[in-house]
Parts: C-alpha cells; structure tokens; sequence
C-alpha cells in the first residue's frame, strides 16, 4: 500500500484535493468515483516512502 495525492472535480465543478492510502491508481480513482467524484490527477507520494530501517551499520 501507497499514499497517493488526488485532484477531483464534484458534481458542481469544484476541484477538491486530498490524500489516500491505497494499493494502486486505479483503487483511488474508483474509491473516488464511489464518493461521487470525478478523479482529475492522481499520483504516488514518494515524500512518504521510507527507504531503509534506519539502523546506522557500525
């Protein structure tokens, strides 16, 4: 599972901006369109990736 930062369009128009944990794009965008939005950018948050343990070897 990822985070994923999104952009959506609701029903009036209005672009609304959020984040989601998930396992792939196609899960947000269909996890968005269940809430009646409509998915205009989604992409992976590699800020939250976390690469290594981090436990310094000695």
């Amino acid at each position: 599972m990822a985070e994923f930062n999104w952009e959506a369009r609701n029903k009036t128009g209005e672009l609304q901006k959020g984040s989601m944990i998930a396992a792939d794009v196609a899960a947000v965008e269909a996890k968005l369109k269940q809430q009646q939005l409509e998915p205009v950018k989604v992409k992976k948050n590699f800020a939250s990736l976390q690469i290594g343990s981090g436990v310094k070897t000695k």
